[in-house]
């Protein structure tokens, strides 16, 4: 219970609007894009990996019974060439390997297109190391004394860290076991965390069927967010990302309510989600946030999901509208208030409005703006001071 997952299909747009995503469905998305081909791929039978179909072959019966994870899903196995040209194959026992500092400096760098500059060549120096500990193809990693390895992945954990934790972010909340969630992870304020108060960035990296892994036959991604991937197959998030904190934020019990939302801040990249605080939350207080519907729960949970939605035209300084949902019906979605980002003190504050203004949603209209348009129209007709 301690892990959570947003996974998102476009198969209901009013649920798809609460999580801000602002992409039209697939179906429509350009096919260069990389999520666009999402359901142009299938997955290869035998290591997993994500596979074109033209660029696969058919998998049969005895090619599927390999691996006791992908019975039930004979439509979304193939068999990627690779795997195409292997003889007696030998039965798989997913094994986990043991993982070091050079293998997560590796991962880190995979998103080195987000990260200034300074945090970028501290890790390729970083990787320059361990290529000379552990060997450049990592063939020597047995000899590296665990205290050097331990000391280089801190080094690599603090910077991953100090961006996916901007400001003091890391310093209001602490990860630690919570009873009413059957002892798993989870996220607690040791500080009053004010209203409007970003928590963290979700980490991970690029894996275009990363929500979809359950129905694919990989484990079910506890730790996945849209496209970005935060676990290895055995659902262990990765080392490197262990000192950040928002992969760990779990969703409500029954009788709890959400008081983190996502965002997607505009200086961040597309997909790259946030959570900020929709209310002050007090000390030894859980942090708790909606997560999409289709997630196979197994567990008693409360569908309590807040998001705070760009105002299209609003955008210098930007303008989010924070939305709180009850259930999985738009009708039960209640507009909340409207926080405004500051650069200068690189931060939200509460935005003073007299109504609600949604004429210049319509320039740029999806079928999730169409949803908060038709909720918008509800309200009285503004302008944001």
């Amino acid at each position: 219970h301690s892990i959570s997952i947003l996974s998102l299909h476009y198969y209901n747009y009013t649920l798809f609007f609460f999580l801000m995503i602002r992409r039209p469905p697939r179906s429509t998305l350009s096919s260069s894009s990389a999520a666009s081909d999402v359901y142009k791929r299938q997955v290869c039978c035998y290591c997993a990996a994500t596979i074109h179909v033209e660029c696969s072959v058919k998998a049969e019966a005895e090619n599927l019974a390999w691996k006791s994870a992908n019975e039930g899903f004979a439509k979304n196995m193939r068999i990627c060439f690779e795997c195409e040209d292997v003889k007696n194959r030998p039965a798989v026992n997913f094994v986990k390997e043991e993982d070091n500092a050079r293998r997560a400096c590796i991962r880190a760098l995979a998103s080195a297109a987000e990260y200034p500059a300074e945090i970028v060549e501290k890790l390729k120096a970083i990787r320059v190391r361990c290529d000379e500990l552990y060997g450049d193809d990592g063939s020597k990693s047995s000899t590296v004394p665990a205290a050097i390895n331990d000391e280089i992945m801190k080094s690599v954990r603090l910077l991953v860290a100090s961006y996916f934790q901007p400001g003091r972010s890391i310093m209001r909340v602490t990860k630690k076991p919570i009873d009413s969630k059957c002892g798993g992870i989870g996220v607690v304020a040791v500080e009053k965390i004010p209203r409007f108060t970003i928590i963290g960035v979700y980490p991970g990296y690029e894996d275009p069927l990363s929500g979809e892994q359950a129905k694919l036959g990989r484990p079910g991604p506890r730790y996945s967010l849209v496209d970005l991937n935060c676990a290895n197959y055995h659902n262990d998030v990765f080392t490197e990302l262990d000192f950040t904190i928002t992969p760990f934020i779990n969703e409500p019990n029954p009788h709890e309510k959400s008081c983190v939302a996502w965002v997607q801040e505009t200086r961040r990249p597309e997909g790259r989600l946030s959570v900020m605080s929709v209310r002050d939350i007090e000390v030894g207080e859980e942090l708790l946030i909606g997560y999409g519907p289709l997630y196979p729960r197994t567990y008693p949970y409360a569908y309590d999901a807040y998001a705070y939605h760009l105002v299209e035209g609003h955008t210098d300084p930007p303008c989010f509208a924070l939305w709180h949902w009850t259930s999985l019906d738009e009708k039960d979605a209640n507009f909340v208030c409207y926080a405004g980002y500051d650069a200068e003190s690189d931060s939200y504050t509460y935005w003073e409005t007299e109504a609600v203004s949604y004429t210049h949603l319509r320039a740029h209209e999806t079928p999730e703006h169409l949803v908060c348009r038709l909720l918008l129209e509800k309200k009285k007709k503004p302008q944001i001071e």
